[in-house]
């Protein structure tokens, strides 16, 4: 992924939670839905497995590999290099309807990595991997005022479906949806 840019990704561990969390921190402000400590430790130390939620057609019809580990939730780092620049955070649930629902919880670039096109290129191997994991769908939140980011994510077949007034401290957020397998 990314030869241009030497970008990895990789699973987060529990011995990557300092960095996680210093990386979160340059991100986010508490008024902006900064993450603590606590939720990704949750997050990291429990995982769980989401064979549980594909039936065998799906494992062939996507071709999983039923041996490999298949997460519904998952802290993904981003490296440029060695040098850390991001992370993400995917969960993957059934939604009321009981379809497989991709959630993004979380998306972040160091600011001066920023504009390169590295969010998307990270943003592209998230929602790989929730298709992989047999995601349906992927749902997300973001400030309403962040309106460069809505109108990324639109070129990108995201479609605004709601707003959630009071959503974060200092302001609205809008929910958007993106189909996986339309």
């Amino acid at each position: 992924m990314g030869e241009k840019y030497n970008l990895a990704v990789q699973k987060a561990g529990i011995g990557d939670l300092p960095l996680v969390v210093e990386i979160e921190n340059k991100l986010f402000t508490e008024k902006e839905g900064r993450f603590e400590e606590k939720a990704y430790r949750w997050l990291i130390e429990n995982p769980r497995d989401v064979r549980a939620y594909l039936s065998d057609d799906d494992i062939k019809k996507y071709d999983i590999d039923v041996d490999e580990e298949i997460l519904n939730a998952c802290v993904m780092l981003y490296y440029q290099g060695e040098t850390p620049i991001g992370h993400g955070t995917i969960i993957v649930s059934k939604d009321p309807e009981g379809k497989r629902a991709g959630r993004i919880y979380s998306i972040g670039i160091l600011k001066e990595y920023r504009r390169n096109f590295l969010g998307s290129l990270f943003m592209s191997k998230m929602e790989q991997a929730l298709f992989l994991a047999g995601a349906e769908y992927v749902a997300l939140e973001t400030h309403a005022s962040y309106d460069w980011w809505v109108k990324s994510l639109e070129k990108r077949g995201y479609k605004v479906t709601d707003t959630i007034e009071d959503y974060y401290a200092d302001g609205d957020a809008v929910k958007m949806r993106k189909d996986l397998h339309g």
